[in-house]
């Protein structure tokens, strides 16, 4: 393209195929460095929050670079309520007119900031720079203003969110696995679609990749009102926005394609990326459509294959295989862009697994006052997982050969009876599904001697707050030997001043990342506090994965073991949950993953434990929740409450005697306190060992709601609370494991369990005017559908049982406003919004 004096603007007709194509970019390079407000028809408007950062147009800011190594725009300030946006007219150097109809092809590099990033095209019916009023907190957005646009943010639980012209959102899922850093969005518009209605088409695509529809929007229907003067009218969108919530947000690189087909209907190809295959692979099928639902053709360009229609058949041969769809259109519709797709063939037999013995370790030593089953733990890994996997991993002691059971990850466990004391040399060798074999051994001694002891896990290693631990540590193993193993922390200074969250997770045999301890730092004074962690003794020997975080301190952490033959000379842990989940959060008030459970008929005794608290206190969280809120969470089984956590700690005295401490220190909290670890709650399950699928749920306390919160549909901002859109909203970390004991030898702890899953359920109409029709395509394949209503405020309204493919709700009894049904079946779980108008 051929670049002008002033900014980065291209108009350039070519021709491909039959159709032409006129085509404007602007990347910000003829812009000045510094502050985008004024520069060229751009002006920035602050979000509610108030922020002290402005838009910038910079190569590089706050850790964030531009991908071309040019200028971009970037805004940094961190806060769901901060934020600016934005925003400029069609302008002679970017011109975009939506009112001729037609098809419109946008494309934008975004550079993805923490707590959100938007982008899109609206009406400014006032002209004041705030245009979509589904942006956050921003005010002075008049009803008939808006227009579309995405909504990427890299939080842990990222929110994608389309927005419709009509003001409403639609969720959708990103197609890679991380939304950090740069990617290319392109949007399809088609303005005549859908009787007027117009539709669009949302692609993404790594910055070196290929482009990925989004499913979720695909040809979806925009519900344009053409004519209409608001945002549902194409005609009223007349500037582009850009929009950061930080924590860094970029742009780049905005594309506006027109194309011309000479009075022919535009035509586009969807054509997904093409998986790996391995060179074994029998013939498979590839596909494509077009919008215009032409038969699509194939062709490949290079590689080891050939292809008859859409049937793939691979050569044999390794390397890299691209593959052409096309399609030329006909009399009434305009040949589509070619659009290609690669993928690798692998050949099984040059990819050779990794392995790792974990325990025993080379030259280690295995405690165990009586002979009996040691465990044998190996990791593995292997490239290309989704086409080969380690389909056998055999142990051989001196000859005596046994099979490794996979726990998860890669991570497989067995166990061997030792003969005799003394030393002896462990064999391993894993094969994968390509039928390709590695083998490696260590020798190590089996002692009798089982003294009690102290083993530093870390000895004054100095955090500065901007380092963590990330490692294996090597830690003793052993088998039948000590009743008690305890975790003890020290603290010391200098440290930081405030009261933050600090972690210890570990990796072990079962190849899950679990939370050993949490522990919430004093105010600026060195402490200590210790746990038992006697839980985790099946993972905490060998070589073990440990990730810990602290803010700037010195820390000592030491493990105690102490001698004596315990309860059960074999015990397993299982992760169930680990995480941070909202609180009081309208639209998902129990968002705790529940699980089905089936114990091992082996185990002989079971226990949950739970370390959690409340965290996230803020102004204007609904009575302090959740940091001082007092409350009492369930456990249940089977639905009914079994056991009660009353998740409330007396800070003065403190509970690991650390005080005085500068701040605030003596306010009592949600199961916690500063200077030290949570409380530690053990629940005896063990009654339900013989039970059939027994449900496990940790239902939080049902009574309480965060009435200012920005999925509440009551809460208006300066009305029922200062602020609907605060961010420090209640939260509960929780850290929960499945522990089981026996005197036999366990691989894991239970033959099956399982998460809830969403279940599909459509709903229609709604919004209604209560009467609601459920369908749901998986009716026939599950039990009874179980479902309850609640009101605005919590209150269950309504119960019922969904026992076919479909079943009508009426709710016409009840007022006009927004409801949320909770349905349940098997393994089945989720939620849905209900609209009475």
């Amino acid at each position: 393209m051929k670049k002008l004096p002033l900014l980065f603007f291209a108009l350039l007709i070519s021709v491909f195929a039959q159709s032409q194509v006129v085509e404007y970019t602007y990347d910000f390079n003829d812009l000045d460095e510094g502050n985008l407000n004024g520069q060229d028809g751009w002006t920035t408007v602050v979000n509610s929050g108030g922020s002290p950062n402005e838009m910038d147009v910079a190569y590089a800011y706050l850790g964030a670079v531009s991908y071309d190594g040019t200028k971009a725009v970037f805004y940094g300030q961190s806060g769901g309520n901060y934020g600016r946006t934005g925003s400029r007219p069609s302008m002679d150097n970017f011109p975009f007119d939506f009112t001729l109809g037609g098809t419109v092809e946008v494309e934008v590099d975004i550079h993805t900031g923490w707590w959100g990033t938007l982008f899109g095209f609206g009406y400014d019916a006032n002209n004041n720079g705030y245009l979509m009023k589904a942006i956050e907190t921003i005010v002075n957005i008049e009803d008939n203003e808006g227009g579309f646009g995405i909504h990427i943010a890299d939080q842990s639980y990222p929110d994608m969110y389309f927005y419709m012209p009509d003001g409403s959102t639609i969720n959708w899922t990103f197609p890679f696995e991380s939304s950090n850093g740069w990617f290319r969005y392109k949007f399809f518009l088609d303005l005549d679609a859908n009787d007027g209605a117009g539709s669009v088409t949302l692609f993404v695509k790594e910055m070196e990749g290929d482009y990925v529809p989004v499913a979720e929007i695909s040809d979806l229907n925009l519900g344009l009102t053409l004519g209409s003067g608001n945002s549902s009218d194409p005609a009223t969108w007349s500037k582009i926005f850009l929009h950061a919530t930080g924590g860094t947000s970029g742009f780049d690189n905005l594309l506006l394609r027109i194309p011309d087909t000479g009075g022919l209907l535009y035509q586009y190809i969807t054509f997904n990326p093409l998986p790996d295959h391995l060179s074994t692979d029998n013939p498979f099928l590839v596909e494509a459509t077009t919008n215009q639902g032409l038969d699509v053709q194939f062709s490949v360009e290079e590689g080891p294959a050939t292809i008859e229609g859409n049937v793939v058949t691979l050569t044999g041969e390794p390397g890299t295989v691209t593959i052409t769809a096309s399609q030329p259109g006909n009399d009434t519709v305009a040949p589509a862009e070619n659009v290609s797709q690669s993928f690798e063939v692998i050949d099984p037999l040059s990819v050779f697994p990794e392995i790792e013995i974990r325990n025993p370790v080379e030259n280690g030593t295995v405690h165990m006052p009586e002979l009996m089953a040691m465990q044998l733990t190996v990791a593995t890994e292997i490239e290309h997982p989704d086409l080969l996997n380690i389909s056998e991993v055999q142990y051989s002691v001196d000859g005596n050969s046994t099979n490794g059971f996979e726990t998860s990850n890669g991570f497989f466990v067995g166990y061997w009876t030792p003969p005799s004391y003394g030393t002896h040399t462990l064999d391993v060798s894993v094969t994968s599904s390509g039928g390709v074999t590695v083998n490696e051994s260590v020798t190590f001694e089996v002692v009798s001697d089982a003294p009690s002891m102290d083993f530093d896990v870390i000895d004054g290693f100095v955090f500065t707050g901007d380092n963590s631990i990330d490692t294996t540590f090597v830690l003793p193993s052993f088998d039948g030997t000590y009743s008690q193993v305890t975790a003890t922390l020290d603290y010391g200074c200098p440290c930081d001043p405030w009261d933050r969250v600090a972690r210890c997770s570990i990796r072990g045999a079962n190849g899950q990342w679990m939370e050993l301890f949490k522990y919430i730092t004093p105010y600026g004074v060195a402490c200590n506090d210790e746990i038992d962690i006697t839980d985790f003794v099946s993972q905490i020997q060998g070589k073990v994965d440990f990730k810990i975080n602290f803010p700037q301190s010195v820390i000592t952490i030491t493990f105690h073991y102490e001698a004596g033959t315990p309860e059960y000379k074999y015990s397993w842990m299982d992760n169930l949950w680990q995480g941070m989940y909202p609180f009081g959060d309208y639209a998902n008030l129990q968002p705790v993953e529940q699980y089905t459970l089936n114990f091992d008929p082996e185990i002989e005794s079971a226990y949950l434990r739970i370390l959690s608290g409340g965290f996230s206190w803020g102004e204007t969280n609904t009575d302090n929740a959740a940091e001082f809120y007092e409350a009492t969470h369930n456990i249940k089984i089977n639905g009914e409450t079994e056991f009660q956590q009353h998740l409330w700690q007396t800070c003065n005295p403190n509970p690991a005697s650390c005080q005085p401490q500068n701040g605030t220190w003596y306010y009592n909290r949600h199961g916690w306190c500063p200077g030290s670890i949570p409380i530690l709650y053990r629940y005896d399950l063990s009654q339900w060992l013989s039970a059939s699928d027994a449900n496990l749920q940790y239902e939080f306390y049902p009574g309480y709601m965060d009435y200012c919160h920005p999925n509440h549909p009551d809460c208006v901002t300066g009305v029922t609370c200062s602020d609907c859109n605060a961010t420090w909203n209640p939260e509960i970390h929780v850290a929960g494991g499945l522990v089981t004991f026996s005197n036999n030898m366990i691989i894991t702890s239970i033959k099956d369990q399982k998460p809830y899953f969403d279940l599909l359920i459509n709903v229609d109409p709604n919004p209604s005017n209560g009467i609601f029709n459920l369908t749901t395509p998986e009716q026939n394949t599950m039990d009874v559908v179980y479902g309850q209503v609640y009101n605005t405020t919590g209150t269950l309204i309504e119960r019922f049982s969904m026992y076919a493919e479909r079943f009508t709700l009426d709710l016409s009894g009840y007022p006009k406003g927004i409801y949320i049904m909770k349905i349940q079946t098997g393994n089945y779980l989720t939620t849905k919004k209900l609209i009475i108008q």
